[in-house]
């Protein structure tokens, strides 16, 4: 159950609290002009409800933030919307802005818990190179280890937790989930600290700890015997899942785990640690469209991570593997996975994202096109902006200060799980225009790939591209995105049909909506994650290699015919790769035949061969001819080519008996 606080700000925020609370999915709603007015009222109103989420559509004074922070320690999933997003527009648009916004955070409270509740951070260790400065900081958070590196600290106060290692770093190695740091110490364990070396050599040791810096020191010196000779050194590994190591420029130091710039370092290295500790991405093999046996099959995962998090292997059946530690669970790999068949962490998959924009464009949908929703008004263009939640600041402020037109906004952890087949499914729905608002700091090029691929498919429909991307935390550049977003208006169209259940299912039904409703032309459609087989009848054999490998069932042979379906098809071209008479070509696009994707048909039809043994059909007429033609006579009175396998190895068996 979620309670919704609606507040207008004393009248400042132009919008009709009743209308904003009718329009959203909330079991129950508290109206108020001013949250400060009834903060009391409005907490004992929340404690007697039965809920455990909690949406504020108001300001962020000091009261609200108060009471925000208040629930959430007390275990309530919380959110805040402001008022003022629709404040460039006439107040029955931008109550309608401000309801959308509010009835997308609504779902999201829903699936919160399935997403948020990252666990904490444990057993997380800490390697630091020569910054005593930054062992300090970070001792208390993490357990840390400090290599000398053959610096004095005997004027450096640090906590008992940090762990103080004598000599220098040598080398990063990438050992399974963490880190090996390689020292070089000419002091062993068997120092006893009893000063001779110092005393003797103090341009050429350090105090705390001892150590030999220099080649001068005579190991003789040492009455314990504890130091090696110069050419000698003592080399130990030392575990670490992350290591600070200021200015390091060896092959690791860009990886996520490796901090090299000691500023701001604290606060990456806990965020790394709360990245490590949340679920592993998973990956369903049983639906994945991976090439098997060394051929190539869907590989756009791969392609689309970021973060080179992803491998793909054509050795036997396939797989996918995702490396824990460079995958960041942004979405990316969610958002083009044509089958569904990863399993995302805090991202959202496709089906969620696509519920988020249902819920957000009916209100918004409904006050332009003059419903019977209290607000009315007349038809006017709107668009969709998706916000990666670091530049939500940023957007809130162009909506609240700036001169754009309606533009909702959905709020996410991050616009790269964003999919294609999403931005044409908000178009479907009525949004003038979709823009993916990213995260300047995050990886674009998986974002502009999507907004190319959903401008494909509104292209081939005749709608013209509709879909943009702002990489920008600048209210200013944001708004001139805005508002070139929603130039015209088109009509949503029928979507009632339309499947949400993977990129590909949604993909293609939004872009035959979309055909169905427009009245398009259109012989063939980008659809995102799909795909079309064509096959070059005289030359195929019937050979059921491509029936063989299909994932999703979109090519299948039956007796004497290969049919394809190419509602199933995922253009994973798999089937191409595999074909051993290179007679299937995959393209990219889907055809429409009367705004609809042609049924299922029989795209080879050959003779079959029955087998002389026991009557039943096994092989075409033209497969045998090949082999006959590759084989001679010897081969071919062996192999006896038109008994089936199953009788060739039931009369190899007997002849063995006899």
């Amino acid at each position: 159950m979620t309670v919704a606080v609606i507040s207008d700000c004393r009248g400042t925020a132009d919008i009709d609290r009743n209308a904003v609370a009718e329009a959203i999915d909330v079991e129950e709603a508290i109206l108020t002009s001013a949250v400060a007015d009834h903060r009391e009222a409005i907490a004992e109103r929340i404690e007697d409800a039965d809920t455990d989420a909690v949406l504020f559509v108001a300001g962020d004074g000091p009261v609200v933030t108060e009471l925000l922070e208040a629930l959430e320690e007390a275990g309530y999933r919380t959110d805040r919307v402001s008022p003022f997003i629709g404040a460039s527009v006439d107040s029955a648009v931008g109550t309608a802005v401000v309801a959308g916004a509010a009835n997308a955070a609504v779902r999201q409270l829903a699936i919160r818990p399935e997403i948020d509740l990252d666990p904490a951070p444990s057993g997380e260790h800490v390697v630091v190179v020569g910054d005593p400065l930054v062992a300090r900081d970070l001792a208390g958070n993490v357990d840390v280890t400090l290599i000398a590196d053959h610096q004095d600290l005997a004027g450096t106060s640090l906590p008992d937790s940090v762990t103080v290692r004598r000599g220098t770093a040598t080398a990063l190695e990438r050992v399974g989930g963490g880190y090996e740091v390689q020292l070089e110490t000419w002091v062993t364990e068997d120092c006893t600290g009893c000063g001779r070396c110092l005393r003797r050599y103090p341009e050429a040791t350090t105090d705390v700890p001892v150590q030999v810096t220099a080649d001068t020191v005579e190991p003789a010196v040492c009455p314990a015997d504890a130091i090696r000779p110069a050419d000698e050194p003592l080399v130990e590994q030392v575990e670490a899942s992350q290591v600070v190591w200021p200015n390091h420029q060896g092959p690791l130091a860009a990886d996520r785990w490796v901090h090299t710039i000691r500023t701001g370092v604290a606060g990456a290295v806990n965020r790394a640690a709360w990245m490590r500790a949340r679920p592993e991405v998973t990956v369903d093999h049983s639906t994945c469209a991976v090439g098997t046996a060394g051929n190539e099959g869907c590989s756009a995962c791969e392609e689309a991570c970021p973060n080179d998090a992803i491998s793909i292997s054509l050795a036997h059946d396939g797989g996918v593997s995702i490396e824990p530690d460079r995958c960041v669970a942004c979405g990316t790999c969610v958002s083009v996975c044509p089958t569904a068949s990863i399993e995302p962490t805090r991202a959202h998959d496709v089906a969620t994202t696509a519920a988020f924009v249902e819920a957000a464009i009916g209100p918004v949908a409904d006050a332009t096109a003059g419903s019977s929703l209290p607000w009315g008004g007349s038809a006017t263009p709107f668009g969709v902006v998706f916000v990666s939640e670091a530049i939500e600041p940023a957007v809130r402020a162009t909506l609240s200060s700036r001169s754009v037109p309606p533009v909702i906004p959905i709020v996410l952890p991050n616009v790269l799980s964003v999919s294609d087949a999403v931005a044409i499914y908000a178009v479907a729905l009525g949004a003038d225009g979709v823009l993916l608002a990213s995260d300047p700091d995050r990886a674009t090029e998986p974002v502009e790939d999507a907004v190319r691929q959903a401008n494909l498919a509104l292209d081939d429909l005749g709608l013209g591209e509709r879909v943009a991307v702002a990489n920008t935390a600048d209210p200013d550049a944001l708004a001139r995105a805005m508002d070139g977003l929603v130039a015209d208006s088109i009509d949503a169209v029928e979507t009632g049909s339309v499947r949400t259940d993977s990129r590909h299912a949604l993909g293609l039904d939004a872009s035959v909506a979309l055909a169905a409703g427009h009245g398009s032309n259109a012989s063939m459609v980008a659809a995102p994650g799909s795909g079309t087989v064509t096959v070059e009848e005289s030359g195929c054999t019937l050979c059921t290699t491509c029936h063989d490998v299909c994932p999703t069932g979109a090519l299948e042979q039956t007796e004497g015919q290969l049919h394809f379906d190419p509602e199933a098809c995922v253009g994973c071209g798999h089937c191409e790769t595999a074909c051993p008479e290179d007679v299937i070509d995959v393209s990219p696009r889907v055809p429409l035949e009367n705004g609809a994707v042609p049924e299922r048909d029989v795209v080879v039809e050959k003779e079959m061969v029955e087998c002389r043994v026991c009557g039943e059909p096994f092989a075409s007429r033209a497969g045998i001819e090949e082999m006959e033609a590759q084989l001679d006579e010897a081969a071919l009175e062996a192999l006896d080519l038109e008994v089936c396998p199953d009788c060739r190895s039931q009369r190899a068996a007997e002849t063995e008996f006899l």
